[in-house]
């Protein structure tokens, strides 16, 4: 915004603007690009059935891409594997 910018306050008296443009309380929300949609979410932890697809352990999973998001990977259940801490230290999404 630029400083020079004025905003009428609720009486129509113009002030100057402050770095918190928006009540307290309510944040401006992005939609994440980045989530996982959970249906697809739900679908790789029902493929997998609690075990890591990396080592078969029964663990707390970790949903990753098998081709990296940042090389094109796409969030779709043929991409994601659900790993836990030692499955990925064995480079399961290879």
């Amino acid at each position: 915004m630029d400083a020079g910018y004025r905003l009428p306050d609720r009486e129509g008296r113009t002030a100057a603007t402050t770095q918190r443009s928006r009540p307290p309380g309510r944040a401006h929300q992005v939609p994440d690009v980045s989530a996982i949609p959970a249906k697809v979410r739900a679908a790789v932890h029902e493929r997998a059935q609690g075990r890591c697809e990396g080592c078969g352990r029964i663990a707390p999973l970790e949903l990753h891409h098998r081709k990296y998001r940042s090389r094109g990977g796409t969030h779709t259940v043929e991409n994601l594997v659900a790993l836990c801490g030692w499955g990925i230290t064995r480079d399961a999404t290879a």
